[in-house]
């Protein structure tokens, strides 16, 4: 499972890459605490950073989150983003409970595919991308080693959804309703199908288990 996400990964590491310029515009003490996780703070430099991420993509969908008319929205982000990074440390002092370690091949092949989607092959080059866009490969395979570790996590503790024929020809039906001749044989969409439903269950279970594990740790949010 952790491999399929990939190719979600390097879209994300795309998006970080191609945001530039984002400064943040908040007036708040960055070393103010925006949340205490088992008595480790979250200060506001580390949300700001991630709401700029934030921003950058909004943008990038010409929506402006510093316009006034979109003040309510990106209260809601902040809040949002905090909630994640929240979840994120905690998932972290679990991992780090239960000694899990990195798969290098992961990084190396995700790595290898930003090459290919950025256009270069020599680290050289690669790095020089990288410093062009306010980012270097460490903090890259940083991401990267998170989002390994927090999936292996969840992985690790929340069982596969099994999905029923009965489930994949509901949706299939459905789809072809909806959108007729675009939808393939129910053979050709069995296996995408399939994938979806787990996904959204796998997902949905991930909330029910984060909450729960929420409530084991000491949370106190500042924001």
């Amino acid at each position: 499972m952790l491999r399929k996400k990939a190719g979600i990964l390097i879209l994300i590491f795309i998006f970080m890459l191609v945001i530039v310029g984002c400064d943040t515009t908040s007036d708040e003490p960055e070393n103010q605490k925006v949340a205490i996780v088992n008595g480790e703070p979250i200060l506001q430099t580390e949300l700001n950073e991630m709401i700029d991420e934030v921003k950058g993509y909004y943008m990038q969908q010409g929506m402006d989150l510093d316009a006034q008319e979109n003040n309510e929205v990106l209260e809601q982000l902040k809040h949002q983003v905090l909630q994640e990074m929240i979840q994120e440390k905690i998932i972290l002092e679990e991992v780090q409970k239960k000694n899990l370690t990195v798969d290098n091949e992961f990084i190396k092949t995700n790595i290898d595919q930003l090459k290919n989607q950025l256009g270069v092959e020599s680290d050289e080059e690669f790095n020089q991308q990288l410093d062009a866009h306010g980012t270097d490969r460490e903090e890259i395979e940083k991401q990267l080693e998170t989002q390994y570790l927090v999936d292996k996590y969840y992985d690790l503790n929340i069982e596969q959804p099994q999905v029923s024929d009965e489930e994949v020809k509901q949706v299939y039906n459905m789809l072809k309703e909806e959108h007729g001749d675009e939808v393939g044989t129910l053979e050709e969409e069995t296996s995408h199908i399939k994938s979806m439903i787990q996904q959204q269950e796998f997902e949905q279970q991930k909330q029910v288990f984060m909450q729960e594990l929420m409530e084991e740790n000491e949370v106190e949010i500042l924001l």
